[in-house]
């Protein structure tokens, strides 16, 4: 989204502003992410045959996926207020 003329630095640029003004920390608060539903996305990942998965554990623009001791930059606290992944994680071990 940093990169001029970049299909991702456009709609940045025609949605939210230039990112010198409007980055990606300020994008953070509107990310709810509503629809996801993880259980689903893992059982549609065991059904094609996955034996392990893992998730990102930094987004870009050092966004942690994780409740980081080191930063405010995470889900917990922007967004969501909540990891995408942590909850029902036992539940998806339990599952294979």
């Amino acid at each position: 989204m940093y990169i001029q003329g970049q299909e991702q630095y456009n709609y940045h640029v025609q949605r939210f502003g230039r990112p010198s003004k409007v980055g990606y920390k300020d994008t953070i608060p509107a990310w709810k992410a509503e629809k996801f539903d993880p259980e689903h996305l893992m059982s549609l990942y065991k059904d094609a045959g996955a034996k392990y998965f893992m998730s990102m554990g930094v987004h870009h623009d050092n966004f942690d996926m994780w409740n980081s001791k080191y930063q405010r930059w995470m889900p917990s606290i922007w967004g969501r207020r909540r990891t995408l992944w942590g909850s029902g994680a036992k539940r998806r071990r339990e599952q294979g």
